[in-house]
């Protein structure tokens, strides 16, 4: 049972001790949900395209440094996995 101050209309939390205001322990905001982003620049398969849009990825070129999935039909260079951030 949360402890109320008299003066600030704060509650304090008895096991932690952490001062929170009325307003967030009642309301949180929901998140964001990100769209994975696929690079398909290298593939050659028209359905690819299609299922992606129907999963709702974002689809980028290759110029564009920053995606999530990769796909490639063919080789993938050891200069393009050495570009590769540590979460692609």
């Amino acid at each position: 049972m949360p402890i109320v101050a008299e003066r600030e209309n704060v509650a304090l939390s008895p096991l932690s001790g952490r001062r929170k205001t009325n307003s967030s322990v009642m309301t949180k905001k929901p998140r964001e949900s990100k769209k994975l982003v696929v690079n398909l620049s290298n593939c050659k398969y028209d359905i690819l395209p299609t299922v992606t849009k129907s999963l709702q990825f974002r689809q980028v070129d290759d110029d564009d440094a920053m995606w999530d999935l990769y796909w490639t039909d063919l080789s993938v260079s050891s200069e393009r996995v050495s570009r590769m951030a540590s979460f692609q």
